[in-house]
């Protein structure tokens, strides 16, 4: 019997030794067989071939002839050896990869042989970590002094006196009382001026809205409301109201508002001044009598003139005053 690890062709010939990595064990001596993983080439043990990824096998490995592999065809993917070629998933292709795996289309990642969404950042969180073919987005979440607007947005940091703890993250927001305003800063509120009037209270995002006072109406300012001017009244040039007559004063309430124009009593009220007067008076007498044969009766007229002056004034005032008497005697 041939020894196991040699070959006899049978006849006269001697045994002749296998070449190494082969024995003749399980062919009884006919022929040498190479080990797993290689075949005979011209009397020598050789490695079979192994497809790489992106390839695959079109022809096994026999004892005596190699493997034979091609690349993978177009949209699937070949994992390389002797696995066959796999269909890419819907929504994925091959070609950038040669092959070797499947990519998802733009804004998609592989999960599972599967083409998946890749997660878009909500507001309030950024991408700390970008996706790739295989793997999802990550968000994490905005610090306390930033704002997150979402998306492939970066982080905002928020600005002084101001921060996104209320908004988990959302948005900057001004502390106490101030406002956003639109470039930026953290602003005070800024009350209306005289001449205008308040129609909107500020928000965390808005100043104070203020409109032009209403004609006829008295504007101080503030958050006052708009008064209207009473019957004789109207706004002068600092937008509060007066009375038009000069001889008249605008009454107002407690609380400052406009009520009435009346009459101003200090215009005739007596003053005091240093000035000198000086009063003549004349009287003078008239006296006129009729007599007739049964009755006397006379007449007596009696005329006063008083004349004043003020030298403070120069004023005159010159008044008459006449009397008359008369009286009746009969005789009989």
């Amino acid at each position: 019997q041939c020894p196991s690890n040699k070959r006899c062709a049978g006849g006269t010939s001697s045994p002749v030794a296998c070449p190494t990595h082969s024995s003749s064990a399980s062919t009884g001596g006919a022929s040498c067989v190479c080990s797993s993983g290689k075949y005979m080439t011209e009397n020598t043990c050789a490695n079979v071939q192994t497809c790489a990824a992106g390839h695959y096998q079109t022809v096994p490995p026999t004892e005596t002839t190699d493997r034979a592999c091609e690349h993978c065809p177009a949209n699937q993917w070949c994992a390389g050896d002797s696995t066959p070629p796999q269909l890419c998933p819907q929504l994925s292709f091959s070609f950038l990869t040669a092959g070797t795996s499947c990519q998802c289309v733009d804004s998609l990642f592989m999960d599972d042989g599967q083409c998946k969404p890749v997660t878009v950042c909500p507001a309030g969180k950024y991408q700390s970590e970008p996706p790739t073919h295989i793997r999802d987005a990550t968000c994490s979440k905005c610090d306390a002094l930033a704002a997150c607007k979402g998306g492939l947005e970066p982080p905002e940091p928020c600005p002084p006196l101001s921060s996104s703890v209320s908004t988990e993250g959302m948005s900057c927001v001004c502390e106490g009382d101030r406002f956003m305003h639109a470039n930026g800063q953290c602003l005070q509120p800024t009350p209306c001026p005289s001449g205008t009037y308040q129609v909107a209270e500020p928000t965390k995002t808005s100043d104070i809205e203020c409109h032009d006072c209403l004609p006829q109406h008295e504007c101080v300012g503030g958050d006052r409301e708009p008064a209207k001017c009473p019957p004789r009244a109207d706004t002068n040039s600092l937008n509060v109201c007066v009375c038009l007559a000069d001889n008249e004063s605008l009454l107002r309430n407690i609380f400052g508002l406009p009520l009435e124009c009346v009459v101003d009593t200090s215009s005739t009220s007596t003053s005091t001044s240093t000035s000198a007067t000086t009063t003549t008076s004349t009287a003078s007498v008239t006296t006129t009598t009729t007599t007739t044969p049964t009755t006397t009766s006379t007449t007596t007229t009696t005329t006063w003139t008083s004349t004043t002056s003020t030298t403070s004034t120069t004023t005159t005032t010159t008044t008459t005053t006449t009397a008359t008497t008369t009286t009746t005697t009969t005789t009989t």
